[in-house]
């Protein structure tokens, strides 16, 4: 049977009342999220046209920090599997172990096996010990 919008069921739910409390806020939290989704973005850009190693990865740091302010643990086990998976694209395995491990853990915390499966995916060839 499909709820109404004043259904109990809709409009008592923990994550209907978070997202109200972003929507109807200042707009600071929903600002540290859309911060979050540039640094990524300029990491991603910076890294397919070949830029410094040090500003993406201080982006994809930036990102993950946002994230983390955010409150946002599946962007930021998001964003440290494609800083990992960089990280061991540009031989630095030994930096990429923590994020690895970081997303994994969040992953298997979440169920998330698309994701994870994902990861292995991108780190696949690529030692990371």
């Amino acid at each position: 049977m499909p709820c109404s919008p004043r259904s109990p069921a809709l409009t008592k739910t923990p994550a209907l009342d978070h997202l109200a409390q972003v929507l109807d806020g200042s707009g600071e939290r929903l600002l540290l999220g859309l911060r979050a989704h540039r640094d990524l973005i300029e990491a991603l850009r910076l890294a397919k046209r070949g830029d410094a190693d040090d500003e993406v990865a201080r982006r994809y740091q930036s990102a993950i920090t946002g994230y983390e302010a955010w409150g946002s643990p599946v962007y930021v086990a998001r964003g440290r599997a494609s800083y990992a998976a960089w990280l061991s694209r540009h031989g630095r395995a030994a930096e990429a172990e923590v994020p690895v491990a970081k997303a994994r853990a969040t992953y298997a915390e979440l169920g998330a096996v698309t994701w994870s499966a994902e990861l292995d995916d991108a780190l696949a060839g690529v030692s990371t010990s």
